[in-house]
C-alpha cells in the first residue's frame, strides 16, 4: 500500500545524490568553473581599474593599488592568480583566459579607471625630430 510513495522517495535520494556527485566531481576533481581575479596593472602600458576610495576615510577595506580583471578556467590558472599575487599576468597560450581593462562599458560601482597618458613631445616651427628628442648622452668632463 505505501509501495509507491516510498519508491518515489528512493528514486528522489538516488537522484540527489547523483546530482552531488557530479557537482562535487566537476568542481573539486575537474575545477571546471571560472575564476575570476585581479592581478597588478602596469597604469604605464594599459588602462587599470582602482577603487573610488580614500585610505584616510575608508581604512584598511580601501586598496588604491590599480589592477586588471581576468577570467580564466580554474584548471588553466596558475597558483599565484588564485592567491591574488601574480604580478603583469599574461593570458599567453591559455584558450579560457581572458584579461579585461578598465573603459567605460567595464567599470562597476566604486571603481574608476586610472590611466596615465604620456605626452609627446612637441616640435616648434623650424627645428628637427632631433631637435626635441631628449639627449641621453653623458656631458664630456
Amino acid at each position: 500500500m505505501f509501495r509507491g510513495p516510498r519508491t518515489f522517495l528512493i528514486f528522489i535520494l538516488i537522484l540527489l545524490s547523483g546530482i552531488v556527485a557530479y557537482r562535487f566531481y566537476q568542481y573539486v576533481i575537474l575545477h571546471n568553473f571560472t575564476v575570476i581575479s585581479h592581478t597588478s596593472c602596469d597604469v604605464t602600458r594599459d588602462s587599470c581599474f582602482v577603487m573610488d576610495c580614500s585610505p584616510e576615510e575608508d581604512g584598511a577595506d580601501c586598496d588604491i593599488e590599480p589592477y586588471e580583471k581576468v577570467d580564466i578556467m580554474a584548471y588553466e590558472a596558475p597558483q599565484c592568480l588564485l592567491e591574488h599575487t601574480c604580478e603583469l599576468f599574461s593570458c599567453d597560450g591559455k584558450a579560457s583566459c581572458s584579461i579585461t581593462f578598465c573603459s567605460e562599458e567595464t567599470l562597476q560601482e566604486g571603481e574608476v579607471c586610472a590611466v596615465i597618458e604620456i605626452p609627446e613631445p612637441v616640435v616648434e616651427e623650424g627645428a628637427t625630430e632631433e631637435d626635441a628628442s631628449v639627449d641621453t648622452e653623458e656631458p664630456a668632463l
